[in-house]
């Protein structure tokens, strides 16, 4: 059964190609952001709040607040509601999102279960805005310097807000995954978004690409080294056609009398981007009650490769109303 089903998630996964979200930063601390399919598998109705924050660079400061609502229904069945604001000084992306899950009782400890998600994105691009013309002109002079050979990426002469691009447009996503939960392991694939949504060239409307749309497989393993000290690692994989993203994060954290923990977790190996210094997060999270707090810092000098997110908080609440299930 194991090998069944992490043998239909390779095949699936060399089927997709990637996009970027932002709850790929999130995902130790909040692992519904990718997989749809874990709503309600606590049988638990269930709040989450997290804030990622980030130092100013070239983009600005980075904003993120993502929150959810989870809530089971006849123990085989959740739903969920999702929303998330990501911002800088260019862009600003707003996503809202419902999800619905199947949970399978397959013995006392292995539950299987399908996920769906839907919903509406709305992004906006400014790059008329005086700090959009001067973003650009930098990025393309940074570029010349390092690439003399293939010349300027603009038109020749300076950059003006009639040269450059303003746009909002909204987009429809449309999401899917699978999990599998057993007593001491966990296995997952999902691809949070499965419609082509185009946006326009920064400048020329006329031309647009297709937003990236990753499919994700993520794998974890428990072991228990004593009565009160148990150990989590996993891995999450970014498939993707774009070499510089696709990659393996690393996570690892010790938990004390299961209420405590310490972790570290190495994210981005990216097959292009190895040379690159990845970010090193340490991740702390404490249990009190029905509360769950967590809190991670960018432990590594230089930002990942696809935010400047330094920091974030997480708070949790649950409330049992149905059977207790273990934790996932």
């Amino acid at each position: 059964m194991q090998k069944l089903i992490l043998l239909i998630c390779l095949i699936i996964a060399n089927k997709t190609v990637g996009q970027h979200q932002g709850f790929t930063e999130s995902y130790p601390i909040n692992k519904l952001g990718i997989n749809p399919a874990l709503a309600g598998s606590e049988q638990k109705m269930r709040f989450s709040a997290i804030g990622q924050y980030g130092k100013a660079n070239e983009l600005g400061s980075l904003k993120n607040y993502y929150v959810s609502l989870e809530v089971p229904i006849l123990k085989s069945i959740g739903t969920s509601i999702q929303y998330s604001d990501y911002s800088n000084l260019l862009v600003k992306y707003n996503t809202l999102a419902v999800g619905f899950a199947k949970h399978f009782q397959i013995n006392d400890k292995t539950q299987l279960s399908f996920g769906i998600n839907g919903g509406m994105a709305n992004v906006h691009y400014d790059y008329k805005s005086d700090y959009g013309v001067s973003y650009l002109q930098e990025l393309n002079d940074k570029t010349v310097v390092k690439n003399p050979d293939k010349g300027s990426l603009l038109p020749s002469g300076s950059l003006s807000q009639n040269s450059v691009n303003q746009f909002s447009e909204n987009q429809y996503l449309v999401g899917a995954g699978v999990f599998l939960n057993a007593d001491k392991w966990h296995i997952g694939f999902a691809i949070p978004n499965l419609i082509k949504n185009k946006l326009p060239d920064n400048q020329d409307p006329a031309i647009k690409y297709v937003v990236e749309r990753p499919a994700f497989l993520s794998l974890e393993k428990d072991f228990d080294l004593s009565e009160k000290i148990s150990l989590k690692s996993g891995t999450l994989y970014r498939f993707t056609k774009n070499e510089y993203q696709k990659g393996l994060d690393l996570q690892t954290s010790v938990w004390l009398n299961k209420k405590y923990s310490l972790g570290l977790w190495y994210q981005r190996i990216g097959a292009k981007a190895i040379d690159q210094n990845k970010p090193l997060l340490g991740v702390a999270e404490i249990i009190v009650s029905k509360a769950r707090l967590a809190y991670s810092f960018n432990l590594s000098k230089n930002s990942s490769n696809f935010t400047n997110i330094k920091q974030q908080v997480m708070l949790r609440l649950d409330v049992d109303y149905l059977k207790k299930k273990q934790k996932i």
